[in-house]
């Protein structure tokens, strides 16, 4: 009896895994037309002269290239990061003594620009006063590997402990 790998038209299974490794490959490089699931846990806080945005990446996110994220419509892009690892963004929104609130939209996008659906979160910036407000990173954040995945042991650069998660 033939293997069934044997009689495909690119021979053994040799050339089988080399197929399949260029089409990954391809697939890295040039992106697929598949629509990329939307960030998780998109977190807004309140800053002087604007709102520090941060998100997690989405379970699947392979196909993910970067992000957008708009201001108030879908149709004012504010900014636009070709970074899957960067997530987090600092957004200037104009304060003042009572600032109205804002609505922030995150997406994902793929090589080929294809985008997922936008997650929507509001928040105000502080109110212009003379201390000036520095965001931090949310708890928990940290303790996310940057594949979306729980983890067990992870170190962070500048500090000498690992954090449990």
């Amino acid at each position: 009896m033939k293997s069934p790998l044997r009689t495909l038209p690119w021979g053994n299974s040799e050339d089988l895994a080399a197929e399949k490794q260029r089409l990954r490959d391809q697939i890295r490089t040039r992106g697929t037309g598949v629509i990329p699931d939307a960030p998780r846990d998109v977190q807004i806080q309140a800053a002087h002269g604007g709102v520090f945005v941060t998100w997690k990446l989405p379970v699947d996110h392979v196909p993910i290239l970067g992000w957008r994220l708009y201001l108030n419509t879908e149709s004012n892009l504010a900014v636009q990061i070709k970074d899957k690892g960067t997530r987090q963004v600092f957004v200037p929104v104009s304060s003042g003594p009572s600032p109205s609130k804002v609505n922030i939209m995150v997406s994902a996008i793929t090589a080929l620009g294809r985008e997922s659906t936008k997650v929507v979160k509001s928040a105000a910036p502080t109110a212009t006063s003379d201390t000036t407000t520095v965001p931090t990173v949310p708890p928990g954040y940290l303790k996310e590997s940057a594949g979306g995945k729980d983890r067990s042991l992870v170190s962070f650069r500048g500090q000498k402990q690992y954090i449990q998660s």
